[in-house]
């Protein structure tokens, strides 16, 4: 006799088919007829459960090992019964880093439950967990966590606010309660890089007057851009003819020395 057990069912998606595993019902079916079938014979419990799973993302699979395990432990009273096995089904469903799996499950205890569903509803992998992994704070990072579900950003926009948060709370240039006011993902993510990138910006600011200072030649401008972390050099020429090319361009690396002037000045060395 099939047990009914809603704790599976519920989080796998329905099937054209009841499907089942011995004694635990597997999936609900969108299909009027009651027909279902047992995989015990063709799959093992964790192969049936991560076929069953393909399109879950890694947090809902993560909530399903933990049911599964759970529920199949709590029915172990019959020789039938099986204990579900998580490594096991990771494995079937290709996640072979055990370590960091173990590290997620135990950090998603502490995680607020509405960032919880938004890491489920954004559907965030393994490497994304390392932004916050070793970082977050039960007391001290749940209030905030929760307040960036509630603006319910990109998977990106949430992934950087959730980085630089950490980088400007290592530097203690930023609380929780400073970033509740927020309406808006994209205006608390522009805050959060204007304060980390503060210095940043200043010392460009001196680089980029003293570039558009030298003077090379007509047609030529020298300017300072910035390309995420790293800084470029911008060269602007505009020519008539080859001719006028080449000759630009040789004023241009006779003035190197001054370039290299002004990228150093007040700025450390070069990246």
């Amino acid at each position: 006799m099939s047990i009914q057990i809603s704790g599976l069912n519920g989080l796998l998606p329905k099937t054209n088919c009841r499907f089942t595993w011995r004694e635990l019902t597997l999936t609900d079916t969108n299909w009027a007829s009651q027909k279902s079938y047992d995989l015990s014979a063709d799959l093992s419990l964790e192969r049936a459960v991560a076929v069953l799973s393909e399109g879950l993302s890694f947090c809902e699979k993560l909530s399903l090992a933990e049911a599964a395990a759970s529920l199949t432990t709590n029915t172990n009273t019959n020789t039938n019964s099986h204990t579900f096995d998580q490594r096991l089904f990771f494995k079937e469903s290709n996640y072979t880093r055990f370590d960091l799996i173990e590290q997620i499950k135990n950090l998603s205890k502490e995680l607020p439950e509405d960032f919880l569903r938004w890491c489920a509803l954004k559907k965030l992998n393994l490497k994304d967990f390392r932004a916050f992994l070793n970082d977050y704070k039960k007391n001290n990072d749940s209030v905030f966590f929760s307040k960036l579900s509630d603006l319910d950003p990109t998977k990106n926009t949430g992934l950087q606010i959730i980085e630089v948060y950490f980088d400007l709370c290592a530097q203690k240039k930023v609380s929780p309660e400073d970033l509740l006011s927020f309406k808006n993902a994209e205006t608390l993510l522009a805050s959060l890089k204007k304060k980390r990138f503060s210095m940043t910006l200043s010392k460009d600011q001196i680089i980029f007057d003293e570039l558009s200072k030298i003077k090379v030649a007509a047609g030529v401008k020298a300017s300072l851009k910035r390309n995420g972390d790293k800084k470029q050099i911008k060269l602007e020429l505009e020519a008539d003819s080859p001719e006028q090319l080449k000759e630009k361009l040789q004023k241009s690396l006779e003035r190197a020395d001054s370039f290299e002037k002004a990228w150093n000045i007040k700025s450390g060395a070069s990246k």
